[in-house]
């Protein structure tokens, strides 16, 4: 989908369910048909255009939290319980190589599988990762690679047979549906790809493929495993992110890009900043890089930096939620805005 400059913008979003808020920063369309099925418009907090630049960070948002507090406070405050920050204390991200492993059999591989009972929803991936992660680590890499293998068998036969041609550069979604929906509709395909059923595939089918990476996250966090399939993902990720017209061009200007929050003193207020920015590769610790980047924009550090856990490859991740403050609280949506401030607790939302 390809958007116009002025259709961009950031909607924050709030949900209290069993004493815990979920606060969530998304980039998107204008209009309500661009957010259909991401949450309930109850959800709304505040919607604020986004200024689409080609190169440079970005402030995804910015609240003037005031004078009433120091920034100690502000910062015991904002910055002691979001339980969505990546962990780089735990242990450096890296990867994992698994490439080249000898196969599980498939008495040892399909029970992982199995747990999804063929619904490929969220939590059932996240069931089947709790499963996996009770085995060994070893254990765990041969699982990715033996999932690697049967992906790239299906798609060698989808090659084969010119069935190829129906499904575009893409296929781990088609893989990790296939596979998901258990040996059965894996044999099935594998023996003849006109078989697969586009119903299958789901937002979350993909994630089939990397069930021992979020079983290894457990333990490991911020590391992943590299699979023979690995470099076929990312090709075809390449592939459909390529540009197709100016404002693509500007998605596609940067490989990974990571959204960081901090507090910053401009001499008279303090304010929560948002920033999304290209990180260097070479960074396997950002947070000091960002925090140059949320200064970019005027004032001081007084803050620790939060990176969000997850990395875009996309400039603009459309329809994505590309910060997210998770943590415990036991009142109201309107206790919440107040304690946690920037904006009112009831904003005019401009969704028409």
């Amino acid at each position: 989908m390809t958007l116009a400059d002025s259709e961009l913008k950031v909607v924050r979003t709030l949900r209290i369910l069993n004493r815990v808020a979920r606060e969530q920063f998304w980039i998107g369309g204008a209009g309500p048909a661009a957010w259909r099925g991401w949450w309930k418009p109850a959800d709304i907090v505040e919607q604020r255009p986004l200024e689409v630049t080609s190169d440079g960070p970005v402030v995804l948002w910015e609240d003037l939290l005031g004078t009433h507090h120091s920034a100690a406070e502000l910062t015991s405050l904002h910055f002691s319980d979001n339980r969505m920050v990546e962990d780089f204390a735990s242990g450096q991200p890296g990867e994992v190589d698994a490439r080249g492993m000898e196969p599980l059999t498939d008495r040892e591989f399909w029970p992982v599988i199995d747990v999804m009972e063929g619904r490929l929803w969220e939590r059932m991936v996240s069931r089947a990762a709790r499963s996996l992660s009770a085995e060994s680590e070893e254990f765990l890499l041969l699982w990715a690679e033996t999932a690697a293998i049967k992906a790239i068998a299906l798609l060698k036969a989808f090659q084969r047979t010119g069935e190829i041609a129906n499904i575009g550069p893409y296929f781990s979604g088609v893989a990790g549906a296939t596979i998901g929906k258990g040996q059965s509709a894996y044999d099935a395909v594998l023996a003849d790809p006109s078989a697969w059923q586009p119903r299958w595939e789901t937002d979350n089918a993909s994630q089939v493929l990397w069930i021992a990476d979020h079983a290894l996250d457990r333990r490991r966090s911020g590391f992943t495993i590299t699979t023979s399939f690995t470099g076929i993902h990312l090709r075809g990720l390449q592939e459909i992110t390529r540009p197709t017209a100016p404002w693509d061009e500007m998605q596609a200007a940067r490989p990974f890009m990571r959204c960081a929050r901090a507090l910053v003193d401009d001499g008279s207020h303090v304010r929560m900043r948002i920033v999304l920015a290209d990180v260097p590769v070479e960074e396997m610790d950002p947070r000091q890089f960002l925090g140059r980047e949320v200064e970019s924009f005027g004032g001081t550090l007084c803050s620790p930096v939060e990176v969000n856990p997850v990395a875009f490859a996309q400039r603009y991740p459309v329809n994505s939620d590309v910060f997210t403050i998770e943590r415990p609280f036991g009142g109201d949506r309107v206790q919440y805005l107040e304690l946690y401030g920037g904006v009112a607790a009831a904003v005019e939302d401009d969704r028409g």
